[in-house]
């Protein structure tokens, strides 16, 4: 998957409106583009605190999350790494979730319940245990905005 370019703008000391930066978003277990926390409101780059699940408290997380198929899962379990995360990607966060898929074909599973998403789809996740699956050969890829309820 290509990586994602994060264009990030602030003001400069005579109050103008400027570039800061042009480039790479970082990545860890996906790639980050923003975070927001209660002290830092208008965000800070997420590679300055140690890659986590949840924003911080009363904060953001702006992520594109890149989905293997199931298979390549199976034989290098990605969600070990990640904390609070099961084998299986059986997960819950005290957070809002909107999530936009943008490619490929990702199903949603709940606890009682599961449905099949697509490029274009939208999800609110509100808080609820979940995983998410790719059932497809090739990977697929999400755009998530989290925001920690704490």
């Amino acid at each position: 998957m290509s990586t994602v370019r994060r264009i990030v703008t602030g003001v400069n000391q005579a109050g103008r409106s400027v570039l800061i930066s042009d480039g790479p978003a970082p990545t860890s277990w996906c790639t980050e583009v923003w975070a927001t926390s209660a002290d830092k409101p208008q965000g800070f780059d997420p590679a300055e605190i140690k890659p986590t699940l949840m924003p911080p408290p009363k904060g953001t997380r702006w992520r594109v999350v890149d989905l293997p198929p199931d298979a390549a899962m199976r034989r290098t379990p990605a969600t070990a790494a990640i904390e609070g995360v099961s084998a299986e990607g059986w997960h819950t966060t005290n957070t809002v979730d909107y999530v936009f898929i943008l490619e490929g074909d990702i199903t949603l599973e709940v606890d009682d319940g599961e449905v099949e998403l697509h490029p274009g789809d939208c999800v609110v996740q509100r808080a609820t245990n979940h995983r998410w699956r790719n059932h497809g050969t090739r990977p697929a890829r999400m755009l998530a905005v989290m925001i920690n309820l704490e």
